[in-house]
């Protein structure tokens, strides 16, 4: 019993640190994608510079989509959400 609870313990610390870290980098994307925006409105945009800042944008926010599911995920094991 006192395994069991301790095993709980471990993994309910596991999942907060990953949250809490999880947090951290998607406030640090959300920032790159906002530089990423700024750089669009006042670059007098090439094609290649163009493409290139819209493959980052699309990449940092594919990991803030990633980032949001395992939050998610974690907010599930915590019961702080529930599936509809």
């Amino acid at each position: 019993m006192e395994a069991t609870q301790q095993a709980e313990r471990k993994s309910l610390k596991k999942s907060l640190a990953f949250a809490t870290a999880s947090h951290e980098i998607r406030n640090l994307l959300t920032s790159i994608v906002g530089f990423i925006q700024d750089c669009n409105e006042d670059l007098l945009q090439d094609l290649a510079t163009a493409t290139n800042l819209k493959a980052i944008h699309d990449s940092t926010q594919d990991l803030v989509g990633f980032l949001n599911a395992i939050l998610d995920t974690s907010k599930l094991e915590e019961g702080k959400m529930q599936l509809e």
